[in-house]
């Protein structure tokens, strides 16, 4: 098998530095997933942020915005995120231990900051002395595959049984539409044949999640499940 080409870049230690549409061109499936995927993603975490730690509206924002340039410039800057994959099954166990652990909104703020501040020192010592890689490859693939099962597990019990009321009960059709659809176009095999033969199906199998967070947001308001209040201006982040 022949060995997979690294992409160009400027190297600066062990890290890749790739200038965008120098480096890399533009992908419009992942450009909409990101916009919009990614975007909503991390605004799903307002509502945690101002419910259990104490912020303001503003100041989740910013911090929101914070969260996705480091995650978005990390590809950019260091050349291949390990840290990514290790957040998202993570990030289950860490809302339930900081949450669950700490009464006080500061406190929790203050917890999980130190979490953040230890996963990060842990993150940039493994890719300053090139062990991230050889941990990644060294780490059995059963193990690897239990993780993600167990992070897949844990969000399916925080929808459907922690927060049923506010997902599942509250919007059964949009919910149930949104997760049908995301599952069929990544795992149905009948989809991934459809996708090879036709051109339109393998555009919007490209587009990954969006096609169901489209479709739930169209359905969503049409059986009253969804409302929308949408209020046009702009937001100065507070970053102080």
């Amino acid at each position: 098998m022949a060995e997979r080409q690294e992409l160009a870049g400027w190297r600066w230690g062990p890290f890749t530095f790739r200038v965008p549409f120098y480096h890399t061109r533009l992908c419009w499936s992942e450009f909409l997933q990101g916009l919009l995927v990614s975007a909503a993603t991390g605004l799903a975490l307002i509502p945690v942020m101002t419910a259990y730690f104490g912020l303001s509206f503003e100041e989740a924002v910013a911090l929101s915005m914070v969260h996705a340039f480091l995650i978005a410039s990390a590809v950019i800057i260091f050349g291949e995120p390990y840290a990514g994959g290790w957040i998202t099954p993570a990030l289950p166990l860490i809302l339930a231990f900081v949450i669950g652990g700490y009464e006080d909104p500061s406190t929790r703020f203050q917890a999980m900051t130190a979490l953040s501040l230890v996963f990060a020192s842990l993150v940039f010592i493994l890719g300053i002395t090139g062990l991230g890689r050889r941990f990644v490859i060294w780490l059995p693939d059963t193990l690897k595959a239990g993780i993600i099962l167990g992070a897949s597990i844990a969000a399916l019990k925080r929808v459907f049984i922690d927060d049923a009321e506010r997902f599942l009960l509250e919007q059964p059709i949009a919910t149930t539409l949104a997760c049908a659809i995301c599952l069929i176009f990544t795992f149905s095999v009948p989809m991934q044949k459809l996708k090879a033969r036709n051109r339109f199906f393998f555009m919007l199998g490209a587009l990954g999640l969006l096609p169901g967070f489209l479709i739930a947001a169209m359905v969503g308001p049409f059986v009253g499940e969804v409302s929308f209040d949408i209020q046009w201006g702009f937001i100065v982040p507070p970053l102080a």
